[in-house]
Parts: structure tokens; C-alpha cells; sequence
């Protein structure tokens, strides 16, 4: 790394008024300079407030193409993106998040939120699948499998919440109503198993769940 490849990506970023696609055009440069501070630091405003095609374009790395001492670092840029609150710009980020995770365990907390908020419009299909994904039974703790500190041993006490919300959802809405706590339920059963049995077992017998029931193990 030398520090006129530094200037050479950092420059353009700053330039003001510089139009978005040459800033996300930058940002795919950036992965070779991870031992730069500017660069550092372009990478955290962009990935918490730019606009969003400069966001998204934090995600193009791979975790394969950075060192491992960088990876960790890397994840957490993956995890800020991934808690936007515009859908547009997390669900991208929601889906990159568990090729990520494994080198910071704790972002996957941004997935188990935005799946478990009903107030969440937007990406939580992704949230769900991304917890899916981290909560495999052969990934180590504090992901993979059941045991306390996991992520769906973190993610079960919501499922109470869960199950109030939809109790809450009005009966006599039709299919085509937003009824967000219900449909995390029925559409994420496999999300719910391994610590959660108990709780989803109580959930299934929820007279204002829909038909398709969740599966327990």
C-alpha cells in the first residue's frame, strides 16, 4: 500500500458534489487499503450515511479477498449497512450479512432484530433468512445451534412478543393486509426451532395464526 494509492482513492471520494457512482466507483478500490486510516474512515461515513448505491457498493467485498485481521472490521461495515431503515439499502446488506458474521458473531443482532420487529416493513424475509443461515447447527457458538448465548437462544424471547403482536392483528383482516407479526411467524417456521420449541409449540395453537402452521423439531 502506498499512500498516493490512498490519495488516488480517498481524492475523488471528497471532491464535493462528487456525483454518487464515482464515490461507489471508489469504494471497490478500498479493500486493498484496509491498513489506511482515510480509508478507514471513508469506509464508516459511507457505509452509515451515504447515499444508497454508494452504500451498497460496501458490500461488493468478499471476506475471502481481505486479510483475516481486517475481516472483523469489515463485518461491522456489512452490519451498519444492513441497519438502515431504508429497505432498498438493508435488504442487500441483510443477505450479505452471513457470509460476514463469523468473524464478528455479534452482528448477526442486526439481523434477529429487524426479523423480530413487526415495525420493520422491509427486509425482514432477508433478516429471516440471514438468521436461518447463522443459526446452523455445525457454525460455533454464539451462532450455530441452541445453547444459551446463541442466536436463536438470543432470538426466542421475542417470540412472545411476536406471538402478542399477532394476537393483536385484527381477526377479520383479509390476505391482502400488512400483518407483520403474523406473517414472520407463518413464513419463517424453520427460524423458530431449536430453543424456541417450547415457545413455538404455544404459538402454533394461536387461534389468529394463519393456516400454515409453524414446524417445530
Amino acid at each position: 500500500m502506498s499512500g498516493h494509492q490512498t490519495v488516488g482513492v480517498v481524492g475523488p471520494y471528497r471532491v464535493e458534489g462528487q456525483h454518487r457512482d464515482v464515490r461507489a466507483a471508489a469504494i471497490a478500490f478500498t479493500t486493498g487499503l484496509l491498513d489506511a486510516e482515510p480509508v478507514r474512515e471513508l469506509l464508516a461515513e459511507a457505509a452509515w450515511q451515504a447515499p444508497p448505491p454508494v452504500r451498497r457498493a460496501v458490500l461488493r467485498a468478499d471476506p475471502g479477498h481481505l486479510p483475516t485481521t481486517r475481516r472483523a472490521r469489515y463485518a461491522h461495515l456489512v452490519a451498519s449497512v444492513a441497519a438502515a431503515p431504508d429497505p432498498e439499502v438493508a435488504t442487500p446488506a441483510l443477505a450479505a450479512l452471513p457470509r460476514w458474521a463469523a468473524w464478528a458473531p455479534e452482528t448477526a443482532d442486526v439481523a434477529r432484530r429487524a426479523v423480530t420487529d413487526p415495525a420493520n416493513r422491509g427486509g425482514w424475509r432477508e433478516a429471516a433468512g440471514a438468521v436461518r443461515a447463522l443459526a446452523a447447527p455445525g457454525l460455533p457458538n454464539p451462532l450455530g445451534g441452541a445453547a444459551p448465548g446463541s442466536l436463536l437462544h438470543r432470538t426466542a424471547p421475542h417470540l412472545t412478543e411476536l406471538a402478542a403482536a399477532a394476537r393483536t392483528d385484527d381477526p377479520d383482516a383479509g390476505d391482502d393486509r400488512d400483518l407483520p407479526a403474523r406473517q414472520r411467524l407463518a413464513t419463517s417456521p424453520q427460524v423458530w426451532r431449536g430453543p424456541s420449541a417450547r415457545t413455538s409449540r404455544s404459538l402454533v395453537r394461536q387461534p389468529l395464526l394463519p393456516v400454515r402452521r409453524l414446524s417445530v423439531s
